[in-house]
């Protein structure tokens, strides 16, 4: 779902600032009650009455601070320019949590199109990545109500982006502007009533209609009628994890630029001023989030019943005589493919792991191991999979990108038997698998196979190993099992069509520690009909992957990833340390040093001639 992270707030009848009713509608994080009165929420005060961070600041000095304190909250005001000075701006951040002072931001924006306000939002982003900021985002609409040059609906548009990336990024957002514009804004070109202001006083009375917690009166006063950190903290906002980055694809035709364009809502020249032109028939395309949910997870299709937005994918065998990949593609997010069944090598791996690559799928793979094995045997008989499978894939799958170490490795056990040696097995495959290359290993099974596995292998590694649980251990978990899986698979008694299948809670299964793990891939089925791939009953195995992490880079994944390579050698990455700006921090610094030393030895010399004075009369005392 998408979370509404509007803060509705509405006036009681005529109320003043500080006696608001908040109303907070809609599903929120951390879920705040509706109707509940902010004061009853918050309850932090001071001593003496004074609720904490009731008075504000737009600035502060980096040496000089002795105005503002931990009880008090600081607005900085940013802009995406290449005059701007980020390291004076650094500074002052790092004065405030050195300090303990709530910070927040409002960006004087420039934006006069669509690639600029997303340019801007980037820099808000790389921001936020590197310092924790616990105050409200304001957008300062002034640039934009007030721009001649801009009609009604650029204006709207330009705010409208703005606010849907900064709630996609689960950021508590806010609007910034003076009383007369907030107002005009309101009433003709954008609906404000959703959203918190930062109202600025131009007139003796307040006519803005709207939700402002924080004011500046006409003396240059700051003040906020609530703690905004408090809420931001109580509802997990403003945290860098839940950022929607923008998407980047590799594109090899220029065509697909206008596919791109028309997917964000850019023209292909805007598209193209965003990415700062295209050179290259296979550039990165980066695509800016704004409205589509779907290019924002790497895992997602443009299929419409995905609406959780969690990964779905299927796990392939022999068994799936007919496969249909263009289907599976537009269905899936993933393939798990089988590699080995038993003492049998299938000779069919090698097709699908090139089919699963050739479109675009994420790429994981699986062994089944027989119901009684010695860990000695299957030691021989994995390491001998794994080198067949390394010789026959490196001349099918030469075009493609195969990185082992990024591709989950599952042991596939049928059935629990007190017969086998779990740690054993599970420490052979483990080590075998890291000698090939693949470092993401984990294991496979039904809720109570795995609890069988899950206890045994839990005590042992307690009693002789430094590891807590399998988990610690390193292990990932497939789970069989779920809603809509079924033990009449060869019946066509409880088939099920994709859209039934919904992602369930992921909770860990067990309460006891001792039998403790978490599903990084939960199968939801076996019965299901119209995934593309389709054994002699049309079935087929959905699961829904809660580990975005367990891919790595394979296509899909290897476009998600760039975005975590700040040194990617493109300028579209904003990367704060090398961003151009003046040195006024510098500057001032030096500037400050200079007058303190020139103060400094200015006093000396009156102190010194004081002394002077002072000894001489002592002098003359003596001599009278």
């Amino acid at each position: 779902m998408r979370y509404a992270l509007r803060y509705k707030l509405r006036r009681d009848g005529i109320l003043k600032t500080a006696e608001r009713v908040v109303l907070v509608e809609g599903s929120l994080i951390g879920a705040l009650k509706v109707g509940a009165r902010i004061d009853n929420l918050l309850g932090k005060k001071k001593a003496n009455g004074f609720a904490e961070n009731k008075a504000g600041y737009e600035d502060i000095s980096v040496k000089y601070n002795k105005q503002v304190t931990a009880d008090d909250f600081v607005v900085l005001h940013v802009e995406n320019s290449p005059l701007f000075d980020v390291s004076y701006l650094e500074a002052k951040i790092k004065k405030c949590l050195d300090e303990d002072i709530s910070v927040g931001l409002v960006l004087d924006t420039k934006a006069k199109s669509l690639d600029q306000i997303y340019h801007d939002f980037d820099f808000i982003e790389a921001i936020m990545t590197k310092y924790k900021i616990d105050f409200p985002i304001y957008l300062n609409i002034e640039g934009i109500v007030n721009n001649k040059k801009l009609n009604q609906p650029m204006k709207e548009a330009i705010i409208d982006s703005f606010l849907n990336k900064a709630e996609e990024s689960q950021m508590y957002v806010g609007i910034y502007g003076s009383d007369t514009t907030l107002t005009l804004c309101n009433e003709y070109v954008y609906n404000l009533n959703d959203y918190d202001c930062f109202l600025v006083q131009d007139k003796e009375d307040i006519e803005y209609p709207g939700t402002y917690h924080v004011v500046k009166d006409s003396d240059g006063d700051i003040t906020s009628s609530t703690n905004l950190a408090e809420i931001i903290e109580d509802n997990n906002l403003n945290k860098a994890n839940n950022f929607v980055l923008s998407s980047p694809v590799l594109i090899n035709d220029k065509d697909e630029v206008l596919t791109y364009a028309i997917k964000s809502g850019l023209s292909v020249d805007e598209l193209k001023k965003y990415n700062k032109g295209l050179t290259d028939s296979k550039d990165i395309l980066f695509i800016p989030n704004i409205f589509n949910r779907e290019l924002k997870n790497s895992y997602s299709n443009s299929r419409e019943n995905n609406t959780d937005e969690i990964a779905r994918g299927i796990d392939i065998s022999n068994f799936q005589s007919t496969i249909d990949w263009r289907e599976v593609s537009e269905n899936m997010d993933f393939v798990i493919v089988e590699v080995a069944r038993g003492s049998g090598y299938l000779s069919s791996a090698k097709t699908q792991i090139k089919e699963t690559l050739n479109h675009s799928l994420s790429l994981g793979i699986y062994f089944l191991i027989d119901k009684e094995m010695d860990a000695k045997t299957y030691e021989t008989r994995i390491n001998t999979y794994l080198d067949k499978l390394d010789g026959e894939l490196s001349d099918e799958i030469k075009n493609h990108t195969y990185n082992a170490q990024d591709i989950p490795v599952f042991l596939d056990f049928e059935a629990y038997t007190e017969a086998n040696d779990y740690y054993a097995l599970m420490d052979v495959f483990r080590k075998s698998c890291i000698s090939h290359g693949y470092k993401k290993v984990g294991i496979y099974g039904n809720k109570s196979t795995l609890s069988g596995v899950v206890k045994q292998v839990n005590k042992y590694l307690q009693e002789n190993t430094s590891y807590e649980d399998i988990e610690d251990w390193g292990f990932y978990v497939w789970e069989a099992g779920g809603k809509f899986y079924s033990a009449r698979e060869k019946t066509h008694q409880d088939d099920i069509t994709l859209d039934k299948l919904k992602p369930e809670e992921n909770n860990s299964r067990y309460s006891d520690r001792t039998y403790l793990y978490t599903p990084d891939i939960l199968q939801a089925t076996n019965v299901c009909t119209d995934t593309g791939a389709y054994n002699s009953l049309n079935h087929c195995d959905v699961s829904f992957l809660y580990d975005l992490d367990l891919f790595g880079e394979n296509n899909k994944q290897d476009e998600d990833n760039i975005l975590r390579d700040i040194d990617l050698g493109t300028e579209r990455i904003i990367n704060l340390d090398k961003y151009p700006n003046l040195p006024t921090y510098q500057i001032l610094c030096n500037l400050d040093y200079l007058l303190t030393g020139v103060y400094t030895g200015f006093m000396i010399k009156v102190v010194g001639r004081l002394l002077i004075i002072k000894l001489k009369d002592e002098v003359l005392k003596l001599k009278r």
